[in-house]
């Protein structure tokens, strides 16, 4: 799902409790996401003709909410990784866009 660098920034920066890794084989290539409470996961396989196949588990639907970081990458203009920070405090962290001032995430 990753359209160019910046997304992977703004999906890890809006989804900090899920992880992942990518394996990549001549036939396809595979994604997994698992949250960090090890209660839920997807895997993305995506096959010959780009064709996706995507399974989920557990309470959340870890895949979704990739899917809805990704979306909300999208609408903020498809921005390079450069323009992003993140700020971390005792409570939390907290994803911006070109501006500590003006989070936009967790």
């Amino acid at each position: 799902m990753d359209d160019g660098p910046g997304a992977d920034i703004a999906v890890a920066g809006l989804l900090p409790d899920v992880m992942g890794r990518l394996a990549t084989t001549a036939r396809c290539s595979s994604c997994g996401r698992g949250d960090t409470a090890a209660t839920s996961w997807a895997l993305c396989r995506t096959g010959p003709g780009n064709v996706h196949q995507v399974r989920q588990h557990g309470p959340r639907r870890p895949w979704d909410e990739i899917a809805g970081a990704h979306r909300r990458w999208g609408a903020w203009g498809r921005p390079e990784r450069e323009r992003f920070g993140i700020t971390v405090t005792p409570d939390g962290q907290s994803l911006w866009l070109d501006d500590p001032a003006h989070p936009h995430g967790t």
